[in-house]
C-alpha cells in the first residue's frame, strides 16, 4: 500500500492509517510528532487551526519515498480520472491549499 514504507520507516504500525476519526488521527500525528518527523503548528491568524509540519526528518523521508508515491497516485489515479477529470482536481485541490491559512 501507498504508505507502508514510510510509515514502517518511522518506526509506526501501518494500521494507524486506516480511516479513522479525529481521535486516531490526532494520536498518528502524536507519534510522528515523537518520531520527530512533524511538528504542530498554529494558524497566526485563529489559534483553532493547527497543522503538521514536516520537521528535517519528515522532509528526508518524503523525498526518499516521492518517487514511491508518486507512482502509486499515477496508477491510482489514470484507473479512475480521465485525463480532464485529473486536471480538475488539481486546479481544484490548488485553490483550496492557497485559501488555507498561512499557504505559501
Amino acid at each position: 500500500m501507498l504508505f507502508e514504507a514510510p510509515i514502517a520507516a518511522a518506526g509506526l504500525p501501518f494500521r494507524a492509517l486506516r480511516p479513522a476519526g479525529r481521535e486516531a488521527q490526532s494520536k498518528l500525528v502524536d507519534r510522528l510528532v515523537r518520531a520527530g518527523l512533524l511538528e504542530r503548528t498554529f494558524c497566526e491568524t485563529d489559534r483553532r487551526v493547527s497543522y503538521a509540519t514536516l520537521m528535517p526528518g519528515g522532509s528526508e523521508l518524503l523525498e526518499e519515498m516521492r518517487p514511491v508515491v508518486i507512482a502509486e497516485l499515477r496508477v491510482a489515479f489514470s484507473a479512475k480520472l480521465s485525463v480532464g477529470e485529473a486536471r480538475t482536481l488539481r486546479d481544484t485541490l490548488d485553490r483550496v491549499r492557497s485559501s488555507a491559512c498561512g499557504a505559501v
